[in-house]
């Protein structure tokens, strides 16, 4: 956008077009018909009741206007244009994703390369789709799918990272306690979850690291089983480790509700909590845990 203004400057605009069937009529001209670009955006506030309906009032201006880098032009210069003569507030973000290709190929019927997420999800499940996408592409930049990295990803990352990370806890603490009460903390490992770089990704719109950064803090979890060997501790000992490692899972299901909310559900109801808010991302809440162990989270591919 910013190299085509700097070569083109910005010029009148036409809002009419002729030589069309269809469209609404210019009131002075029924020769014209209103740009469909025009009077396509006018929508984003016209259905809201602009000016004086309460529903505009509650959601204009937009958060994040989210948009494909195909109609950028529209969103990023036409847009702001119409806003700025009505002197209606600008979105406050508009955010611009890139497009897919398969194994490095534009997507086309011609090419017979076309995906069909319905048929995916079916085969490995919503969660498992969303989360790929998600860490897989850079948000904003134009991503490349296919069926081995989707695999690669549930099996590595969501099969093994988080989804024996909870097996392994549940089992640990079912097989010592019926309820685990409240307990000292370990603040080693609570210590290492860095909840604000994962705001800081978040308010960029880096959906990727973010998610990156949730499981770094997954993967140091694992990282503190496997070096304290909770299952050779006793007594407050055992209570301190496995408390912390279930208030790491609840923190942990609230990080990724936004991103895999069925799997965020699955965890809560084996931990037996509701989904806690982002301003629950702090450990030391729970007075007690009953655990009801579930079906593994995810089987491999």
């Amino acid at each position: 956008i910013i190299k085509r203004l700097e070569k083109y400057g910005l010029k009148d605009l036409s809002v009419s077009r002729t030589k069309l069937d269809w469209g609404i009529d210019v009131p002075f001209d029924n020769n014209h018909k209103i740009y469909v670009w025009f009077d396509a955006l006018i929508n984003y506030v016209s259905a809201l009741g602009y000016p004086k309906d309460n529903k505009f009032k509650k959601y204009w201006p937009a958060d994040a206007h989210l948009i494909g880098k195909g109609i950028n032009w529209f969103h990023s210069v036409i847009w702001p244009g119409i806003l700025f003569s009505a002197g209606i507030e600008q979105p406050k973000h508009i955010v611009v994703h890139g497009y897919l290709t398969v194994n490095g190929q534009k997507i086309g019927k011609s090419l017979g390369n076309v995906v069909d997420p319905i048929s995916l999800i079916k085969k490995y499940g919503v969660d498992p789709l969303r989360y790929f996408l998600i860490r897989e592409i850079p948000f904003g930049e134009d991503g490349d799918f296919s069926e081995e990295a989707l695999k690669n990803r549930i099996n590595n990352e969501l099969a093994n990272d988080l989804g024996n990370l909870v097996s392994r806890v549940l089992t640990l603490v079912e097989k010592n306690f019926n309820i685990l009460k409240k307990s000292e903390l370990d603040n080693k490992l609570t210590s290492k979850l860095d909840l604000n770089k994962i705001n800081e990704y978040m308010d960029k719109f880096e959906l990727h690291n973010a998610l990156a950064e949730i499981w770094k803090f997954i993967n140091e979890v694992n990282k503190h089983i496997n070096e304290e060997k909770p299952w050779g501790l006793k007594g407050k000992e055992l209570e301190k480790h496995l408390y912390t490692l279930l208030e790491c899972l609840r923190v942990i299901s609230i990080l990724i509700s936004s991103f895999i909310p069925e799997t965020s559900d699955r965890i809560n109801k084996q931990l037996g909590v509701k989904l806690g808010k982002l301003d629950e991302c702090k450990f030391w809440l729970v007075k007690e845990y009953k655990i009801k162990k579930g079906e593994i989270l995810f089987k491999k591919v």
